[in-house]
């Protein structure tokens, strides 16, 4: 592959990353303005069970598209190395990239 393939997907995995945590932010803001109006007060428990449990499988579920995309990504810059070329761009895409997977890893502990 050309590098300009290349860089063409690492910026399809960053809208993937972007957009894989759109969803559970729109979950938790329901969940919060929900609690925020006082639903879950008058809810039954089995509602409220439910309620986490939605929460906590999207969660789950993003993070994992997440580390997929990520993985992904890291096979493009091994692709990226390979390549004679060394632009400026390539470059400040590489150090970004082990910046943003040092953050990913330390958002877990």
């Amino acid at each position: 592959m050309k590098e300009d393939d290349l860089l063409e997907l690492w910026n399809t995995k960053r809208t993937q990353v972007i957009q894989a945590q759109q969803a559970p932010n729109f979950m938790l803001i329901a969940i919060f303005v929900l609690a925020a109006l006082g639903y879950f007060e008058t809810a039954s428990d089995g509602a409220k069970y439910l309620a986490i449990g939605v929460a906590a499988a999207t969660g789950i579920l993003a993070i994992i598209s997440q580390y997929a995309t990520i993985r992904e990504a890291e096979v493009l810059l091994t692709d990226l190395k390979r390549l004679d070329s060394h632009q400026s761009y390539q470059r400040r895409l590489q150090s970004h990239v082990t910046c943003y997977h040092c953050q990913q890893l330390q958002s877990l502990v």
